[in-house]
């Protein structure tokens, strides 16, 4: 070393000293104390962690010999320069798959080769590291190599206990020190881990098939023996990778009851749909298809909901067991009204509940009353007023109204309907939010959210635009079924719209939107209509324009299309396009009309449109005439008995009477502030001062 460096500097590097064997660090002592009288920068790499005993002793020699410079802990290589490397080993890579590479080495620039070369070849990016694991797997004691693959089978960071108890190593210390210093694992915040995703998977490849079950049914039996603090979903993941399918069921789920307790549906249907795969019990996997029905409906989709509950129908019929059939119809009919909203057939499904009840003569009378309560509220809602009471009242006198408070809820929430129905709006109010504190007493929150937005109809529809809001953010606030959740939101956002809150309202309104997206619900056109609507009324009129159109586009009728058209003329006359305008309109008697759509407003609606189109042209006659008919069949339909609006939207279009509600005392209130404005242009003076008095007085909520 002295004669290299006579007439240079000469710099010496010594890599990876934590694997050197004795002869390496005792040159590493002996050079490093006579090298201080030379030109000689001697450098040393190590992996961090707990240093071997004789190197620890080396350099600790070193420093108090003043012969060590310095120690520079590296970070990991920044992607730039990882992807140098990936693109160096491996030219010409898919930019995705380098971009893959360059993010699974996590800046380690021997995972990035290693990656790399399986990468170009089609492998899994762990696949090349195989080879380069063997021999520090080969150096481990045969306590510390069960440490790693009781890791990397557990397949995440394992805490001190857990890895004494799965590797039985005592003491664990000498285990864990092994493994580190082969740049395996590493520890932190007491749990021992693999120093990188792609070393576990490497490490877990490795493994013999029969090695790898038994590890597997190990950790699941320590799982389970730790009462209280197993999670079942990794209890049942270990017992699949063991063979153990049979036992895995029952954790399966428990995992979706837990997942669903916490909100978390998507995971509760994946449990579900693995379960429901394991066994041959019939009645068993009805029972789990059953489950899966009632989660997808939560999660707002009825075509899995449907496809799961045909699914275990067909189980029930095949073991000829009519009381879980009824109760099947009966479930059924509850998530079809509560969290779906398709109030048909959910009345379709309580009755065929009934039939088979009756047909088989099947002795359940808590069955009946739940079939019967359901009924009345699907009558009372949408359907026939005293049938829905009557049915009521046939439910209140079985035995088993007194004693169960869910079906005692369910009775109340009938009864609020039929209040609401009657235009009784305080009553109305009152027992449905009744029903909703029972219903959350009996653990019903289905029950419970659909009375929350019942009560919430009736504030609105006496004007307590405060309480509408505060009902239905209780709903938000919890854990909703998807459908409800979404009618929250549409509910939450008209009644923003008319306090003047318009930003919120749009705000809501979008969040509707990307719920409804995020599940593919075939009313997102619902949701989108909603924007352009409250665009239109917070005078965004391009931004109404194109979310009105986006709507109208779809192949949709969960929302008024006409309606929609005829707002959508107003927006494009606003935005200066009377042309586009006239266009709508020619439009406009094409599009489906049904009870949902109050038909007796379309033609006011229409002729105010008109009216505007035919001021914007200059065609002041007709434009008066149009204003004046608008003006009177508004005050017709104010006067007039008050509209079923609730009924209607609940069959037509499965919502809230709420979200997109026409007020004739608003809509007349409009018409006269804009025929108003054209009598004064034309120097009608005294009338425009007495139409813009009258519409005045004529503000309605937040108008």
């Amino acid at each position: 070393l002295a004669w290299c460096a006579h007439d240079r500097p000469l710099l010496l590097v010594l890599e990876d000293i934590h694997l050197a064997d004795r002869a390496t660090i005792a040159l590493l002592a002996y050079a490093g104390r006579q090298l201080t009288r030379l030109p000689v920068l001697l450098v040393t790499t190590r992996r961090p962690g707990a240093a071997r005993q004789d190197l620890a002793l080396a350099i600790d020699a070193l420093s108090r010999r003043e012969a060590l410079g310095g120690e520079i802990t590296l970070a990991p290589l920044d992607r730039a320069d990882t992807d140098i490397i990936v693109e160096a080993t491996s030219p010409g890579l898919p930019a995705a798959t380098r971009e893959r590479v360059t993010v699974a080495a996590e800046g380690n620039p021997l995972l990035a080769r290693q990656a790399a070369r399986a990468a170009a070849t089609g492998q899994d990016l762990s696949q090349g590291l195989r080879t380069w694991l063997r021999a520090p797997l080969a150096r481990l004691s045969e306590p510390a190599r069960l440490l790693v693959e009781a890791v990397a089978a557990a397949g995440r960071p394992v805490e001190l206990g857990e890895a004494a108890t799965l590797t039985g190593a005592e003491p664990l210390s000498a285990a864990v020190a092994g493994a580190t210093q082969q740049d395996l694992l590493e520890v932190g915040d007491r749990k021992v881990q693999f120093t990188h995703t792609l070393v576990r998977e490497a490490c877990y490849a490795e493994l013999e098939p029969v090695r790898r079950d038994w590890l597997h049914g190990r950790i699941a039996d320590i799982l389970q023996a730790r009462t209280g603090r197993a999670a079942a979903a990794e209890v049942a993941r270990h017992l699949l990778l063991a063979g153990r399918a049979a036992e895995a069921r029952g954790y399966l789920l428990t995992a979706a009851d837990q997942a669903r307790s916490l909100g978390a549906l998507d995971e509760a249907v994946g449990f579900l749909r693995e379960a429901a795969t394991l066994g041959d019990d019939t009645s068993g996997a009805a029972e789990i298809w059953l489950s899966l029905a009632e989660v997808e409906s939560w999660r707002g989709s009825r075509q899995e909901h449907d496809a799961a509950f045909d699914h275990a129908t067909s189980l029930l019929e095949l073991a000829r067991e009519p009381a879980s059939l009824a109760a099947a119809y009966v479930l059924r009919g509850r998530c079809l009204r509560t969290t779906l909203c398709f109030p048909r057939d959910s009345l379709a499904a309580y009755e065929r509940a009934q039939e088979i009840i009756d047909d088989a003569g099947v002795d359940a009378p808590e069955l009946r009353a739940l079939a019967l309560a359901g009924r009345g509220w699907v009558e009372a809602a949408s359907g026939d007023v005293g049938r829905g009471e009557q049915l009521v009242a046939e439910a209140e006198a079985l035995p088993e109204a007194a004693t169960d408070p869910g079906l005692t809820a369910e009775l109340q929430l009938a009864r609020g309907a039929a209040l609401l129905r009657s235009h009784r709006y305080p009553e109305a109010e009152r027992a449905s939010e009744r029903a909703s504190e029972l219903a959350i007493r009996a653990g019903r929150r289905e029950i419970a959210h659909v009375g929350m937005l019942q009560s919430a109809v009736a504030a609105t529809s006496r004007g307590a635009l405060a309480r509408t809001l505060s009902l239905v953010d209780r709903v938000l606030r919890a854990r909703s079924g998807t459908g409800r959740r979404a009618e929250a939101l549409a509910v939450r956002a008209y009644a923003l719209s008319r306090a003047g809150r318009h930003d919120e309202a749009l705000a809501a309104a979008e969040e509707e939107v990307a719920l409804l997206t995020r599940i593919g619900s075939p009313q997102v056109a619902t949701a989108v209509y909603d924007v352009g609507s409250l665009a239109l009324a917070a005078g965004r009129h391009p931004e109404a324009v194109s979310r009105l159109s986006e709507a109208l586009s779809a192949d949709s009728t969960w929302f008024p299309r006409a309606l929609a058209r005829l707002r959508l003329a107003e927006a494009r006359l606003h935005t200066g396009d009377p042309t586009g305008a006239a266009a709508e309109l020619e439009r406009f008697p094409y599009e489906p009309v049904g009870p949902a759509d109050l038909p007796e407003t379309l033609v006011p609606l229409l002729e105010r449109v008109q009216a505007l189109v035919a001021a914007a042209e200059g065609d002041t006659d007709r434009a008066h005439r149009l204003f004046d008919a608008a003006v009177a069949g508004w005050r017709r339909v104010r006067d007039t008995a008050p509209q079923d609006t609730y009924a209607a939207s609940l069959i037509e279009l499965g919502r809230s009477a709420v979200a997109g509600k026409l007020e004739p005392g608003v809509e007349l209130s409009r018409t006269l502030a804009d025929f108003s404005l054209l009598l004064g242009a034309n120097g009608e003076a005294d009338r425009a001062r007495a139409l813009a008095r009258e519409a005045a007085t004529l503000t309605g909520m937040g108008q």
